[in-house]
């Protein structure tokens, strides 16, 4: 590109150029969103709501982890070393509670943006794609992934594994969520299957179930930042080649619900030369529960707010496992009013809206 402008005596500037690299193919991108968290926290409640919404909107293209803070003494703040190095790592970027890391690259508040960023950077250049195959046996959790890269790549190119549990809950104290917006008109907060403007604050610890935990790292150094294996990818890969690499097994742990487990794999650049040092280029998850096969589906709660209700209503229900749902809704004589369509959700909490008119 170059600039000629009449009058001009500076020649030395008015010519720039750069590199337009082809690839074999696009990699299919999956944006990596890690939220900065803690029960302790009376505004994460914001994050949650988000990150939901985050997950009904967008769940086929992107990986959403929850990392509840060591420091604040949360209790989802994994009970073992391993998540001590990635909670102090993911802390140490952002500025303030709930914090929000995309690909490790953009930094920001988890609010209202959120669902912008999801759209801006959807289709950002993944690299390579990744393929994983996983299974539980022995009372392990197995992970292997297959790196396809969409270009050469020379240089220190690193996987990163993280093992993350939904629908978790405690009796302890500690699993009590403070909740900041509870009386407020800001909102409406609904998420994950609340509505925290009519909550309490505290949210009871029996009451709560918090979604995308981050349980286990690997690496789990707590000398280094969480940067990937070390060795986990050859110096040098070629296009369209797929490279292989198995992790170590992860301890299935006793207080963890085998059904409502998932894995997600990051693939991340470590050349300190390089203008995406230290960012994650892709990421892939199981998509599906480790532990769901021929598990009976069902509803573990359900409730209706506000009711009695002047406008609208919010039915929040609680599914046991990923199920096909539907929903009608009758009058005092049987006769049929409302229906949503039948379609798959995911375990956890979910909200139907509907209007009293």
């Amino acid at each position: 590109i170059w600039v000629d402008a009449i009058g001009d005596a500076v020649l030395s500037n008015d010519t720039m150029k750069t590199v337009i690299n082809g690839v074999a193919f696009y990699p299919v991108k999956k944006l990596l969103f890690e939220e900065t968290t803690g029960t302790w926290c009376g505004y994460c409640v914001r994050g949650i709501i988000y990150m939901d919404s985050l997950w009904e909107l967008y769940r086929n293209d992107v990986n959403i982890v929850s990392v509840h803070n060591y420091n604040g003494y949360d209790p989802m703040a994994i009970e073992n070393t391993e998540t001590e190095a990635y909670d102090a790592y993911t802390y140490s970027l952002i500025p303030a509670f709930p914090g929000l890391i995309v690909d490790r690259t953009l930094i920001t508040d988890a609010g209202d943006a959120l669902l912008d960023y999801a759209t801006l950077h959807s289709n950002n250049f993944g690299f390579a794609n990744l393929a994983m195959t996983y299974s539980i046996t022995g009372g392990n959790i197995n992970t292997s992934v297959t790196v396809m890269p969409a270009m050469n790549l020379s240089g220190d190119y690193r996987l990163e594994l993280i093992v993350e549990e939904d629908s978790v809950y405690g009796t302890a104290a500690g699993y009590a969520q403070h909740n900041n917006y509870v009386g407020l008109t800001v909102g409406p907060m609904y998420g994950c299957g609340y509505n925290f403007n009519d909550s309490t604050n505290p949210i009871p610890a029996g009451n709560i179930k918090f979604p995308f935990v981050a349980r286990y790292t690997i690496p789990n150094s707590l000398t280094t930042t969480p940067n990937g294996i070390a060795g986990s990818l050859p110096g040098s890969m070629s296009i369209g080649t797929g490279y292989s690499y198995t992790f170590a097994p992860v301890p299935n742990a006793s207080d963890w619900v085998t059904a409502h487990l998932k894995v997600v794999v990051l693939l991340i650049d470590n050349n300190t030369t390089s203008y995406t040092y230290g960012k994650v280029l892709n990421s892939v998850n199981t998509v599906i529960p480790l532990g769901v096969t021929n598990i009976a589906a069902g509803i573990e709660s359900f409730r209706v707010l506000p009711n009695p209700a002047a406008n609208d209503a919010h039915i929040l229900i609680e599914l046991k496992e990923t199920s096909s749902v539907g929903c009608t809704i009758y009058d005092m004589l049987g006769k049929e009013v409302f229906r949503v369509p039948v379609e798959e959700m995911m375990l956890g909490g979910h909200q139907i809206n509907f209007s009293t008119a």
